[in-house]
């Protein structure tokens, strides 16, 4: 591969710090240099507590109660995702928020109990056996509210959900692009103008959130990559500035549809990501909040 490579030193070694490309023992406070990298500075997700930088921006941490509550004054009847492993993680992470079950929230209702317990809290998110268990259709709150996932990945299957969204009222649509066509703004760009129109043009008139009966869609951007990253997907167009150019690209872009951005970058920026690219339980749920609050 093209793609520079570092090393990476076990945070809980005596040499942990990554200097010149080799493991040495310096302090935290030592290993902040142009040339260092330190796992030990990476934040685990799980291990902390979420807050806005704005005092004046409060989060409501929800329960199935109070969340059910709120989605019932909002007047939503219907949460549809659509995307790729990144949506499939944040689904089962709202499964798992809206369920109130932490060990198998986001689980067909039908799995057998062995693979509960094996594929239970953190294997719900990308386990490759375990996504056999994940479900994809949900009635929650008393059955009042449905939960859909459609993992319409690539840019050529987004025509899949049309004929599920298109114009009806009391959803909220999130979906997010762009991962399996190497963050492909022009073709991105093509393929989600088609989409729109497909849709049809009522879902993004006025495509307020004090308007609870309109259809209200918003675009996840895709998250930051982590250091973990196999290099043949950095080479693809897949590092931090792809990222951050095709985040804002996008941002502008669908701006011009009134589609908000909810952009994953703040938390994923800095934070362990488990093979690079994805993240576990404790930074989806907590964009699961961040939806909520939204």
């Amino acid at each position: 591969s093209s793609v520079p490579r570092r090393a990476l030193c076990y945070p809980s070694s005596p040499r942990a710090c990554c200097f010149k490309n080799q493991c040495q023992n310096k302090t935290i406070e030592q290993c902040t240099c142009e040339d260092c990298l330190d796992l030990r500075q990476r934040i685990v997700a799980e291990r902390h507590h979420w807050y806005p930088h704005s005092k004046q921006c409060q989060m409501t941490y929800y329960d199935p109660t109070s969340a059910c509550k709120m989605l019932a004054e909002k007047n939503v009847k219907h949460i549809i995702l659509v995307g790729d492993s990144l949506v499939r993680h944040f689904f089962g992470a709202l499964l798992i928020l809206l369920s109130g079950r932490m060990k198998d929230g986001a689980m067909l209702p039908d799995t057998k109990p062995g693979d509960r317990d094996y594929c239970g809290y953190h294997l719900q998110f990308d386990e490759k056996y375990c996504r056999l268990m994940a479900d994809r259709e949900r009635k929650i709150c008393n059955s009042t509210i449905q939960l859909t996932l459609r993992e319409d990945y690539k840019l050529p299957l987004l025509p899949n959900s049309v004929e599920f969204i298109r114009e009806k009222e009391n959803q909220v649509i999130l979906f997010s692009t762009g991962l399996h066509s190497g963050f492909d703004f022009p073709s991105t760009k093509l393929a989600v103008e088609k989409y729109i129109k497909a849709l049809g043009d009522r879902i993004f008139q006025q495509n307020s959130y004090t308007n609870h009966t309109r259809p209200r869609m918003l675009f996840m951007t895709p998250h930051y990559p982590g250091l973990m990253k196999r290099a043949r997907y950095l080479n693809n167009h897949q590092g931090p500035k792809d990222v951050m150019l095709y985040t804002n690209k996008m941002r502008t872009f669908l701006a011009n549809y009134s589609i908000p951005t909810f952009n994953t970058s703040a938390l994923t920026n800095h934070t362990f990501s488990f093979d690079g690219t994805h993240f576990g339980f404790g930074l989806n749920l907590q964009l699961a909040h961040n939806l909520l609050n939204y």
